[in-house]
C-alpha cells in the first residue's frame, strides 16, 4: 500500500479519522508517519513501542526499524500468545500513564 498512496495518505487518513490521545498503528515502520505525528503531540509526548516476534522481520519489505535515539521507545518481544502482549502492553499504558 505504502508504494502505491504514499506516506500522505495514510497521515492524511489518520486526520480525517481523528488522532486521539492514544494510536496505535500496528504495521508502522515508516519515520515519516511518526514525523507527522510528532508534530501533532510534540516528540516529548510520543512513545513508540517496536514489537518483535521469533521468525518476523521486516526483511524484503519496505518498512524498517529505524533509529531514533530522541523518540521514547520500548522494545517488546512477544513470542507468545495475544493475550500476553495485550497484559504486556497494558502494563505499558499503566506505567506510562498513557489512559486516565
Amino acid at each position: 500500500l505504502m508504494a502505491r498512496f504514499a506516506v500522505n495518505y495514510f497521515n492524511d487518513e489518520m486526520v480525517n479519522h481523528g488522532v486521539s490521545r492514544m494510536l496505535v498503528i500496528p504495521d508502522g515502520g515508516f519515520r515519516e508517519e511518526l514525523e507527522f505525528l510528532t508534530n501533532i503531540f510534540g516528540l516529548e509526548s510520543c512513545l513508540r513501542i517496536r514489537l518483535f516476534r521469533e521468525g518476523c522481520s521486516f526483511d524484503k519489505d519496505s518498512r524498517s526499524y529505524y533509529h531514533w535515539p530522541e523518540l521514547k521507545t520500548i522494545d517488546l518481544v512477544n513470542n507468545k500468545t495475544i493475550d500476553d502482549l495485550t497484559s504486556n502492553i497494558r502494563q505499558i499504558v499503566k506505567d506510562y500513564k498513557l489512559a486516565e
